[in-house]
């Protein structure tokens, strides 16, 4: 049981927390966007050097530093969305998030609370050619567009 002079861990204090119960004080995290360069070990090793051994948080936040490959060819033209590429768990990028979950999960242990953050499809879109050319891309050719989104979508329902 856990009573109002005892210090806490982080995994006590977030799981206490999200049911409203007793905690020694707020659950504390922040993040920030590293630059791992397509390495999934390098993103755990500052992921983790950042969370716990710097700043002691609460929550490790995997960033979505690791980003979606870009589309072959340049997106000009709305019918071209439904010609991208699937994406799956086999795609490089989703390899080293992998690499880099397990790693993380095997130094944190099984119950330290670990989150990852990936960006919907659209956010990508929003990245290759902006969100105004994007909204109106799909405006023009709201089927292809949205094709090429199921496409990236895939990666979800794996």
């Amino acid at each position: 049981m856990i009573t109002p002079h005892h210090t806490m861990s982080s995994t006590e204090r977030v799981r206490a927390a999200l049911v409203g119960g007793y905690v020694d004080r707020a659950p504390f995290c922040f993040w920030h966007h590293f630059k791992p360069e397509g390495s999934g070990t390098r993103m755990a090793e500052l992921t983790m050097e950042f969370f716990r051994t710097k700043f002691d948080l609460d929550i490790v936040k995997i960033m979505p530093d690791l980003p979606y490959p870009a589309p072959e060819q340049t997106i000009t033209l709305a019918n071209q969305w439904s010609s991208l590429p699937s994406l799956g768990l086999d795609t490089p990028v989703f390899q080293q998030q992998l690499i880099c979950i397990r790693a993380l999960r095997a130094q944190l242990g099984k119950d330290f609370p670990l989150i990852l953050t990936i960006f919907s499809p659209l956010t990508q879109t929003f990245r290759f050619v902006g969100k105004t050319q994007a909204i109106a891309q799909a405006r023009e050719n709201p089927l292809a567009f949205e094709q090429g989104l199921a496409h990236w979508l895939q990666i979800y329902v794996c």
